[in-house]
């Protein structure tokens, strides 16, 4: 089959949906699929890159007045087109008579935009934004949810037809394993600020969004260490570094000395973290799936998020569930299952077992056929 990804604008930095489309890429030609992976290239926007500022607006350009007519000409040499990413959802106005499909991840941009979501207010232009891939999603021939929470929002939301909709679960971007403790030790021994071998500590993956409740993990941490439930426990953050106020906020929960911020992180070192940490703390107020939440569990690592879909249906029996809004209440349900940590890591590995990169492919396969006449 002649497949057709849409994939991200890179000066964008979407670095999830780019291993989510090269997963794709990857995965669909070792199945002997003639697999395409296309992404708007930067032209204006090599003169600025980056996803704020002038930056921004010379990757519209490139993305939305420069891409259409390449995407148009590689759409008509294909079977099926793939648009990876919904908020690229817009380009379904070039695929008009194309079989084609968008994968969304969920809908917390749009109804951010809708004022559904009063934690993060939306700007004019960006309310344009979003309704333009609000647009392109009705538009589309077929759209793959990653999980039940994210079609539940968009049947409510677009109102999508239950019959252009599917739901295929996200698979690991990387085979995850539970590591011996000389894996770790030897994975983290040349990462700046990793935890000292037999040290313990919660754990974070992510950014500084709204949505991750970075804030939340801290406090979360303080509550706990408050307890006096974990002696010596520091907290962990990878990903986007703390911006001012979270700093601050460590001060605050009486963790000064004792977060460390690695920034981003290799695949083997992310696994050794998870391996290593007492867990994963993972309280988000919103996400679209949460690959963290596998990850972690696959690699052995007890994970405590919040009690909020998709998350729950993600994180399974095996995850301790938490209220993200009330720190001491976390720290207590985190505390009362500190005494299960073997059993929890058990089950972790089981649930994790449900996602794997190969039924997420063999669903997107038969997604593929579907939509071809």
């Amino acid at each position: 089959m002649r497949v057709l990804l849409v994939g991200n604008y890179a000066p964008d930095r979407h670095q999830s949906m780019q291993r989510f489309a090269g997963a794709l890429h990857a995965g669909l030609a070792g199945r002997g699929h003639e697999v395409t992976l296309l992404l708007p290239p930067p032209r204006l926007g090599r003169l600025r890159p980056g996803p704020s500022g002038l930056g921004k607006w010379l990757g519209y350009w490139d993305k939305f007045a420069a891409f259409p007519h390449q995407l148009r000409a590689a759409a008509a040499r294909a079977e099926v087109v793939h648009i990876c990413d919904h908020s690229n959802a817009m380009y379904c106005a070039q695929l008009a008579g194309r079989p084609h499909l968008v994968t969304c991840h969920d809908l917390l941009a749009v109804r951010s935009a809708l004022g559904e979501i009063p934690e993060n207010p939306v700007r004019w232009t960006g309310r344009r934004l979003q309704a333009w891939v609000a647009r392109g999603l009705m538009r589309a021939q077929r759209i793959a949810c990653i999980s039940q929470a994210t079609r539940a929002d968009v049947e409510r939301v677009l109102a999508v037809p239950a019959a252009r909709l599917a739901v295929v679960p996200n698979g690991p971007n990387h085979p995850y394993r539970p590591f011996t403790a000389a894996e770790v030790a030897r994975c983290l021994a040349g990462l700046p600020g990793a935890p000292a071998p037999g040290v313990p500590y919660l754990f974070h993956i992510g950014s500084n969004a709204w949505y991750k409740n970075r804030a939340g993990v801290i406090r979360i941490a303080g509550a706990l260490d408050a307890r006096g439930a974990v002696a010596g426990l520091r907290l962990v953050f990878a990903g986007q570094r703390l911006d001012a106020g979270l700093r601050a906020l460590v001060g605050e929960c009486g963790l000064t000395g004792r977060v460390d911020e690695l920034g981003e992180v290799g695949n083997d070192q992310l696994n050794a973290l998870y391996s290593g940490a007492l867990g994963l703390l993972f309280p988000s107020l919103a996400e679209g799936f949460g690959w963290p939440i596998v990850e972690a569990q696959a690699a052995g690592c007890v994970v405590f998020l919040s009690a909020r879909p998709p998350l729950t249906e993600v994180g399974g029996e095996a995850a301790v569930q938490l209220d993200p809004c009330d720190p001491p209440a976390a720290a207590a349900a985190i505390a009362a299952n500190l005494e299960r940590l073997a059993e929890l890591r058990h089950l972790g590995l089981a649930n994790a077992a449900r996602f794997s990169t190969t039924a997420m492919l063999d669903g997107y396969e038969r997604q593929y056929r579907e939509v071809q006449p």
